[in-house]
């Protein structure tokens, strides 16, 4: 069976495939697919979790992630909401920011944080969530719980080291 490995037509000129994460698929033969765009390339690997999630559940929906710029996220986003097979994705490097204003709505958290990094497809239109801070928050509660016996981050003080739609997420939620 031959696949089709062809990047889709509204893509071309805003897209290209990520070579360095890990299982980045690099055929489009699915009913459905998640496109994360991120402004470089880089070993990501959450597309490879969800990729093998969907192949034990039988969904035929592939995750991929795909370099592009910024610059253009009016124009690639305007490709995912015209694109049938789309239902939505992440957002990477560079894209955080700049997607709030890209997207026909955005969820009131993702609003004040400024910044996306999940994207839902409904109806041709797309709406932002940030679940970036309340993650990484949540994680750090649990650790700090388990190892240090720390109940709550209330008092402590936190070091960021790192800026974008990420470290803004997470200074808001801390």
């Amino acid at each position: 069976m031959e696949t089709n490995n062809k990047l889709p037509d509204q893509y071309d000129g805003l897209l290209s495939m990520a070579k360095l994460p890990k299982d980045n698929l690099e055929s489009f033969d699915f009913d459905h697919y998640d496109i994360t765009p991120v402004d470089h390339d880089y070993a990501g690997q959450f597309q490879m979790k969800a990729n093998h999630v969907f192949r034990k559940c039988g969904l035929s929906i592939g995750f991929m992630m795909m370099i592009g710029d910024p610059n253009n996220a009016d124009k690639i986003y305007d490709a995912f909401r015209k694109d049938p097979k789309y239902l939505g994705g992440g957002t990477g490097s560079g894209f955080k920011n700049r997607a709030v204003a890209a997207l026909d709505s955005v969820d009131p958290l993702a609003e004040k944080i400024g910044a996306v990094n999940v994207i839902v497809k409904t109806d041709d239109k797309l709406r932002g969530y940030n679940t970036d801070g309340i993650g990484f928050v949540r994680g750090l509660e649990e650790l700090l719980k388990e190892h240090r016996g720390i109940e709550s981050l209330k008092g402590l003080k936190v070091l960021i080291l790192g800026a974008g739609g990420t470290a803004d997420a997470i200074a808001f939620t801390l």
